[in-house]
């Protein structure tokens, strides 16, 4: 995504969160609902806040450690989620925000526990 976005810019971002798929993604695997529409105007901040909640997915929702076919830097809240390999190439490309304070969450409608660790998830 992060080479796509140097040719093309969009003027908004659409990712259905409805369902995570926390395995062998994303075409097979454990799914676990999360009900989040994520709409955005940069697709960093979309791909940073998508790998936040994927990241809650595995870790609050489908607790089990180690499950095959997850990478380990969606377990290790040590590895930051601009350490993410999507976020970090685009982040060096320079093709959208490389900066927390970039990205804005408008949790509207969403649950505040959810919203609470995407945002703890952000800032670690």
């Amino acid at each position: 995504m992060a080479e796509y976005a140097l040719a093309v810019k969009p003027d908004l971002v659409v990712i259905d969160a409805g369902l995570a798929v926390t395995t062998h993604g994303p075409d097979d695997g454990l799914a676990v609902p999360l009900g989040v529409l994520l709409v955005a105007e940069d697709m960093v901040a979309a791909d940073l806040v998508s790998v936040a909640l994927l990241r809650h997915a595995c870790l609050d929702v489908d607790r089990v450690p180690g499950r095959p076919g997850r990478p380990f830097w969606l377990e290790d809240p040590r590895v930051s989620v601009w350490q993410a390999p999507v976020v970090a190439r685009a982040v060096e490309l320079e093709v959208g925000a490389f900066a927390r304070e970039q990205v804005v969450v408008d949790g509207y409608r969403v649950a505040p526990q959810l919203l609470s660790a995407v945002e703890r998830t952000l800032d670690g």
